[in-house]
């Protein structure tokens, strides 16, 4: 029994140290995180769609001068129906930063990906709202 319980243990630890860390940072320190998967937390400052159906997010200002955006492709866009309603909002979004027109941005696929976590200018989070899905 004793035997059993140690690999269960073993496989315990050994499935905690193969997960990702998964970092948190701000929209501003994005950048300098380029290959990371991490979870950016922020303001939501634009939500629009594109012509092809693509859903942009953008943090830190509007297009185009925004410091970081969320990249939804058309093929997973029919998954966030209200995207519109995350503008002034705070979210947690994770997945892996990549550069792109010299700006820092991710790809997300799933809502679970992107996390509300607040009302802009209130301190409290929303009721009901997890933590960002690991990968």
């Amino acid at each position: 029994m004793k035997n059993i319980a140690f690999r269960l243990f073993v496989c315990l630890i050994l499935a905690c140290i193969s997960l990702p860390l998964v970092h948190a940072v701000t929209p501003e320190e994005a950048a300098s995180k380029e290959g990371q998967y991490v979870t950016v937390t922020g303001v939501v400052s634009g939500a629009n769609k594109s012509k092809s159906g693509a859903i942009y997010l953008n943090f830190g200002g509007d297009f185009p001068n925004h410091i970081f955006s969320v990249f939804i492709h058309r093929a997973n866009a029919e998954a966030f129906p209200e995207f519109e309603v995350m503008k002034g909002k705070t979210y947690a979004v994770t997945g892996t930063i990549q550069m792109r027109d010299g700006r820092a941005n991710m790809e997300i696929k799933s809502p679970e990906q992107a996390v509300l976590v607040a009302d802009a200018g209130t301190e409290k989070p929303v009721a009901g709202t997890e933590k960002p899905a690991v990968k």
